[in-house]
């Protein structure tokens, strides 16, 4: 009789295991994406004070591209590769 308990007793440890381990896993989840989420806003609220120039999506943007016709400056494109190697043979000369 004292075996048969204790047989019936291992799954239900097991069950309470695997319990503790998919929770913790789910609120593990939970709290890095709130402070994922937090650490993203602080970031771009930063890039957005340093570079206020680039911002194209200000009111101030819009109303000036609406009233004026003035559109948002655009960012210079970096050069490509043709184009440095262009560039490197052409002061070579």
């Amino acid at each position: 009789m004292a075996g048969e308990n204790n047989r019936k007793s291992f799954p239900k440890r097991g069950l309470k295991k695997m319990d503790a381990v998919i929770t913790g896993i789910i609120l593990g989840g939970i709290v890095a994406s709130i402070y994922g989420i937090k650490k993203n806003e602080e970031h771009r609220s930063q890039e957005s004070s340093e570079h206020p120039e680039n911002d194209k999506h200000s009111l101030g943007a819009i109303l000036r591209m609406l009233a004026f016709g003035i559109p948002a400056a655009k960012p210079p494109k970096p050069a490509t590769l043709y184009e440095k190697f262009l560039s490197f043979f052409r002061w070579n000369r």
